[in-house]
């Protein structure tokens, strides 16, 4: 069956069951709270061009007031002007509005695979959810899936000239984010294959179309103007070495990691399946003819662009959701001539977009509502700081940087944020890495920087600060799931610290805290003081709960420890640790005896 001999009711059907998707799609990822780390110093950012109505010269942020070399003016002053607006739902809503636009893009570029492209782009957003925050790379997929719409319809034979508007479009891009340098290879190699297929004069059969070889002219000015065009940053040339700059993150942050496949088949397996879908498409696909016969074979420029998103991909985890974009238009096209169209197919892809909006609200570790994720950021540790005025310089973990930047400027200024190479000197950077878990590494910026009090993230599970963590010279003052903060004995805060914590530190497990109050060393009324601050600064915390009734345990205080595993019991039912403090009760009983 045609195209043209689906029912109109059923094309009708088709339409109305996507947009119904889409909609769900929007909704589910505008429900999230805003999660990611760099946002707030984007927002940070943004607020400073504003207020200075002119470039940033000199930054103002961190402490260390490094030169600028280069700042995405157009994504942080939009998402400013917007928050400021709007607020957190206005960012929200517009991380649904930019998913939205890269799907309608994708959905536009692979239409000539039919309605098969409504599952292939379905799969492919649900696959990229983890990467659909509010954020500027999430702008740069919009810009990406644009460019790769442009190149689809040329290879359909669309006027040449029209390509001349991705000149102003790089332009923009170049101050949006840095995957513009991926849109630049992505353009250049595609003006390249254009001129390879004029020189074969179809030779080379369907491997090097002579059709794709008619544009080659104006693809060249417009890959010479666009490549100008992108020059128009504050960077200039140098945005090009971004992809350089990021490799030094590699091993510090979690999403320039190598994607390996454990993680595709563990935390990525919607990606890792996308993945086969699209070689499978590249190998076993054909392409659509006007003749209504599929062609078998495939351009080099596709083998190209497998090769690309394969390369991506396999670099960095950030890359992937870049790699699916890339080929999800070809994917399509290539298998919607597999099957016949037959309107129960076409009904069956449509739905698979609501599949996709299920998945992303099943998927997202995102707490829903509106504001910015608590279990990212911690409100009530800047109103501690902000009651407290800590002073002195301020040592600060990478992840807390931004948000730091965006609540607490311009009383206090970070030590390093989400900036990193474009602004932070690369040796003071390598260092702060180090420092993590080094305490020569930590002495050093110590010794230079004259460090009196450190913001950390504390998040269960995460290592940072150690060298802090050990050293008897600072105290933890303040501390929930997600922020500790520190303060040194002997300095100005020395008044702050004689408020603070005896024996816990932010990585003092569950395990150590029980065992430490089992065993009554010494240390019982430290433990209970340490259990009832924690529950105080943290009164949603499970882990408080548990630390509290720790220190019960440690003091021999049944009526503390039954107040404590009723707050367990009431903040996180079913809890294990429930359990263990009983147990912990009857051990220390059956010890004292």
């Amino acid at each position: 069956m045609s195209a043209s001999t689906i029912p109109t009711s059923v094309a009708r059907a088709t339409s109305l069951v996507v947009a119904l998707g889409a909609l769900g799609g929007v909704v589910a990822l505008s429900v999230r709270k805003l999660a990611d780390f760099d946002l707030p110093g984007h927002l940070a950012v943004g607020r400073l061009v504003v207020l200075h109505r002119g470039p940033l010269l000199v930054d103002e942020l961190s402490a260390a007031a490094r030169p600028v070399r280069y700042v995405e003016y157009v994504s942080d002053v939009t998402l400013y002007l917007l928050a400021r607006a709007g607020g957190p739902l206005a960012l929200q809503i517009l991380g649904g509005v930019l998913a939205l636009a890269v799907a309608a893009l994708l959905v536009r570029g692979g239409k000539r695979g039919g309605a098969f492209v409504y599952a292939i782009v379905a799969l492919a957003l649900a696959a990229m959810q983890p990467w659909l925050l509010v954020r500027p790379a999430t702008m740069s997929f919009v810009l990406l899936a644009a460019l790769i719409v442009a190149l689809e319809e040329t290879r359909d034979g669309m006027t040449s000239r029209r390509l001349f508007w991705l000149i102003p479009m790089f332009a923009l891009w170049a101050n949006v984010h840095g995957f513009v340098v991926v849109g630049l290879v992505l353009l250049v190699g595609y003006a390249l294959y254009s001129a390879l297929c004029r020189a074969a004069r179809g030779r080379m059969g369907p491997v090097a179309p002579e059709a794709h070889g008619r544009p080659a002219g104006y693809l060249a000015l417009v890959a010479v103007g666009s490549l100008a065009a992108s020059l128009c940053n504050q960077a200039g040339w140098l945005l090009l070495t971004g992809p350089f700059r990021a490799i030094h993150d590699a091993g510090h942050i979690a999403e320039w990691a190598p994607t390996t496949l454990p993680f595709l088949l563990h935390e990525a397996p919607l990606a890792g399946l996308f993945g086969v879908v699209a070689v499978f498409a590249l190998v076993a696909g054909k392409e659509p003819s006007p003749t209504g016969t599929p062609r078998r074979g495939v351009t080099l420029f596709d083998v190209g662009l497998m090769a690309l998103a394969l390369v991506l991909a396999r670099s960095a985890v950030r890359m992937l959701p870049v790699a699916m974009i890339l080929v999800a238009p070809m994917t399509a096209r290539r298998l919607g001539t597999l099957l016949p169209r037959r309107a129960w197919l076409d009904v069956s892809c449509a739905l698979v977009t609501w599949l996709a909006g299920a998945w992303m609200v099943a998927a997202s570790p995102a707490s829903r509502g509106v504001g910015f994720d608590p279990a990212h950021f911690s409100e009530s540790a800047i109103g501690y700081i902000e009651r407290l005025g800590p002073v002195g310089p301020m040592y600060n973990t990478l992840p807390l940087g931004g948000w730091l930047d965006w609540r607490l400027f311009p009383r206090y200024r970070t030590f390093v944020d989400h900036r990193q190479a474009w602004v932070h000197d690369a040796d003071v950077l390598a260092t702060y890495y180090a420092s993590e878990t080094d305490p020569q590494a930590f002495a050093e910026l110590s010794a230079r920087f004259d460090f009196q009090w450190a913001v950390v993230f504390a998040a269960e599970g995460s290592r940072f600060a150690l060298p802090i963590v050990r050293s008897a010279s600072w105290t933890m003052v303040y501390w929930d799931d997600v922020t500790a903060i520190y303060v040194r004995n002997d300095g100005p805060n020395a008044d702050i610290a004689r408020q603070g914590y005896r024996a816990l530190r932010h990585l003092t497990s569950p395990e150590q805290m029980l065992g430490a109050s089992v065993a009554r060393d010494g240390r019982a009324k430290s433990l209970a003081d340490d259990g009832r601050l924690a529950e105080a600064q943290a009164p949603d915390s499970p882990r408080a709960a548990f630390f509290a009734g720790c220190g019960a345990i440690a003091t021999r205080d049944r009526v503390a420890l039954d107040a404590a595993i009723a707050k367990l019991v009431d903040v996180a039912p079913g809890h294990p640790g429930i359990d263990v403090l009983r147990q912990g009760w009857d051990v220390a009983e059956e010890r004292a005896r």
